[in-house]
């Protein structure tokens, strides 16, 4: 009595093994691309949301004259004072957006110095921080005379900070992706405020 290996649509199970292992490497080979594409989908809603919150606090300094103090709660809210200066969430709920966290699903991490928070900014406003942004190649991005006047940043694709955004100093890190740092980082300098501050006759 002789066995027939043959299914019922004609297929050995042998040619049905070949078949299923094809399909595997296919499925294989597409899903590595997809997962990219992905994530460079998010990293643009991300730098798309960077311009958003940017737009949110120049209007926060413009209708305020000041910018807000950030989130020490985790409620979204600005804190009452940052004389101390500090790093925190994004107050988002203050300046009116919708959420406060980045595609990744973490919340954004804000810096602002803080003689440009809680009290009036004037043209003879002087930097309080020390705040600086490096390059991945230790190589300074901001200057002595212009520092940044607050930082925004989203831990990226991997979800922790990355370099010296992990350490709790004035020195943070921007740059593009590497194998250790996805770290999306935005920041103001003071001319741009100062700009956007004169052009609203907030300064004097």
């Amino acid at each position: 009595m002789r066995l027939n290996l043959r299914s019922s649509s004609g297929f050995t199970l042998l040619e049905l093994a070949i078949v299923l292992f094809v399909l595997t490497l296919l499925v294989g080979r597409f899903a590595l691309p997809l997962a990219a594409q992905r994530e460079a989908r998010q990293v643009r809603q991300a730098e798309a949301e960077m311009m958003e919150i940017r737009a949110a606090l120049l209007g926060y300094a413009v209708l305020y004259g000041h910018l807000p103090c950030p989130d020490v709660n985790g409620g979204g809210e600005a804190g009452a004072n940052c004389a101390t200066g500090g790093e925190g969430g994004l107050p988002y709920k203050t300046l009116g957006l919708a959420r406060g966290d980045d595609p990744w699903g973490k919340s954004w991490r804000y810096r602002v110095d803080r003689n440009f928070a809680n009290i009036p900014i004037r043209f003879d406003t002087a930097f309080a921080d020390s705040l600086q942004i490096y390059n991945l190649y230790n190589e300074k991005l901001s200057t002595d005379e212009e520092r940044p006047v607050f930082i925004l940043i989203s831990a990226g694709p991997n979800g922790r900070l990355d370099g010296d955004n992990a350490v709790a100093s004035d020195r943070y890190q921007s740059g593009a992706p590497a194998k250790d740092f996805d770290d999306l980082v935005f920041w103001l300098s003071r001319p741009v405020l100062f700009h956007h501050l004169l052009m609203a006759g907030r300064v004097n």
